[in-house]
């Protein structure tokens, strides 16, 4: 596991964070767009993350790989963003309360399927939870998941979809929310 500290003079730092921008914020847009699927949010969710880095460029400390942490900064972020909108104060309009206890209702459903995708991933084997983990946590496209585990596209594609048909199988109370997704 690489640790590694910004460095202290304020000119390679802005340099390093540039770099670190540029290389990923698209990756963190599109993990960001593919959870909340409305752009504005995610385009809004992806510039809290890096205003939030260089807001603690001095004291901050990444371990492991850039990217692995950045993705699991806009997942805090996208629970944050349902997080917040579950807990935004019910107005006085009877429309509003019940928007508002929507958003709790739909916070909850939200969560508890994603503590059961969660348990069924665990059980994929392992090549099929490595490419399942690396599209939809890491957001990263066919081509980029099978360059980094020197599989063909087309193996990538097979692994997806067998990850897939896995969770619907297994979730069938939920079947409904699936049926135009892949």
């Amino acid at each position: 596991m690489n640790h590694l500290s910004l460095p202290d003079d304020e000119r390679p730092l802005r340099e390093y964070f540039c770099n670190l921008y540029e290389r990923f914020w698209q990756r963190i847009y599109r993990y960001c767009l593919s959870h909340l699927r409305d752009e504005e949010q995610a385009k809004e969710v992806t510039q809290e993350i890096f205003f939030a880095l260089w807001e603690r460029r001095h004291s901050l400390a990444i371990l492991g790989q850039e990217e692995n942490y950045l993705i699991r900064a806009a997942k805090y972020k996208v629970f944050d963003h349902y997080r917040q909108q579950a807990h935004t104060a019910p107005h006085e309009t009877a429309t509003e309360t019940t928007h508002s206890e929507n958003l709790t209702e739909n916070q909850v459903y939200f969560n508890a399927l994603v503590h059961k995708i969660n348990e069924l991933v665990r059980f994929l084997p392992g090549q099929c939870r490595k490419v399942y983990e690396l599209s939809r946590e890491n957001g990263l496209s066919n081509k980029e998941i099978a360059s980094s585990l020197q599989i063909s596209p087309k193996a990538v594609e097979y692994h997806i979809t067998r990850a897939l048909r896995h969770i619907r199988e297994n979730l069938p109370e939920y079947s409904e929310h699936f049926s135009n997704r892949t």
